[in-house]
């Protein structure tokens, strides 16, 4: 196949997947809220819509926040008073918000991807759980886009950016503590260099993750002044460290990050291609597959690490397998690869699901069809 011929299959698999990812998100607007959007997130925009924006804890009721930061629910809350304060209203707010992201977050890592454009962006649209969490009203998106410009500042040494977009995570939800550690591994990775130059920088960028900390603490003293409390009693109560129960969660989260929707094929690729070729991206696939499954780890600390949790890891996961499309062999054979999956995803055809009914793909829309 000429570089030429391959140049246009993948722009037309990437029109192809794209038409799916429309039809796909439009299909899921206009239906009601589901689990977390009709007891907790959409009931609180709702209430900021109409009785006013704040990021005050005291300005939400907890039986619509459930102790979480407010900052997502404000956003949303405000696209609403546009687009419509109603669940289809919602889902196009979340929608608006998200795409402006997402295309913000493009523009701003131009150069860490652009080489690989056409690989990325199909392996983005093929996604359920990208697709789902486009619209759905939850704060994983924002988080997870949160954490990605908060890492690509980090990298490009901006400690400014790092540390505003570590504390937007933390006021999106608790979470978004989890970016500390992300920053830290960053850190790590300067000190491994060995060189002082290296060391002195990481000395300085240690800075943004303590500007985190800073802001959850803030966060905190603040819910405890309003509420009574520092975090929330009820998801207090929800966690648990024992090693068993951690150790069983971090393999449920490495299984839906690494296995399910399909992923299990390009995991495989990534696996071999790791092993019997040596390229010179092979350091970037492991340290984003590392960083993937240490999310993974951060997670099951929670007691109840739900999929759309792990959204930014699959993201992250995601630029690993990007890097595949490296040599004109392994570009054919991820082509092929993403052509198989985007099948069987829209066939809905998962050999390894973990659950029949979730927010992370279409399964939920059949349980709320089939209560109307």
């Amino acid at each position: 196949m000429s570089d030429r011929t391959h140049k246009y299959l993948n722009a037309f698999l990437l029109a192809l997947v794209a038409v799916y990812g429309i039809w796909y998100v439009l299909g899921g607007l206009t239906l009601p809220l589901f689990s977390d959007e009709k007891y907790g997130y959409g009931p609180a925009v709702h209430h900021q819509a109409v009785q006013g924006i704040s990021l005050q804890p005291k300005n939400t009721p907890y039986d619509f926040s459930f102790g979480h930061p407010q900052l997502h629910t404000a956003v949303i809350a405000m696209v609403s008073r546009i687009t419509g304060i109603s669940p289809t209203g919602f889902h196009l707010a979340q929608l608006l918000v998200n795409l402006v992201l997402v295309f913000a977050l493009l523009i701003y890592t131009k150069a860490f991807w652009f080489r690989y454009r056409y690989a990325l962006l199909t392996l983005m649209l093929i996604q359920p759980v990208l697709l789902t969490q486009l619209y759905m009203i939850s704060p994983e998106f924002l988080l997870s886009v949160l954490f990605l410009f908060g890492m690509w500042s980090m990298h490009k040494r901006n400690y400014l950016l790092a540390s505003i977009f570590g504390v937007a995570a933390v006021w999106t939800k608790e979470t978004g503590v989890f970016i500390i550690g992300v920053y830290l591994i960053q850190i790590g990775a300067l000190l491994l260099k060995d060189k002082v130059s290296s060391k002195r920088t990481a000395l300085l960028a240690l800075g943004v993750p303590l500007s985190v900390a800073l802001g959850f603490l803030t966060f905190m003293l603040l819910q405890k002044w309003q509420m009574g409390y520092y975090l929330s009693p009820l998801n207090l109560s929800k966690t648990s460290t024992s090693l068993d129960a951690v150790w069983w969660r971090f393999l449920g989260s490495v299984k839906f990050v690494f296995i399910e929707q399909n992923r299990v094929w390009l995991t495989l690729f990534m696996i071999y291609s790791l092993v019997i070729r040596k390229f010179n991206e092979n350091g970037q696939i492991i340290k984003l597959s590392i960083l993937a499954l240490s999310f993974c780890l951060f997670s099951a600390l929670l007691s109840h690490p739900l999929e759309r949790y792990l959204l930014f890891a699959v993201m992250v996961l995601l630029m690993g397998y990007m890097f595949l499309f490296t040599t004109k062999v392994h570009k054919i054979v991820g082509t092929i690869l993403c052509i198989a999956i985007f099948g069987l995803n829209s066939l809905h055809i998962d050999f390894f699901k973990g659950s029949d009914l979730r927010d992370v793909d279409i399964s939920y829309r059949k349980e709320l069809l089939k209560n109307q």
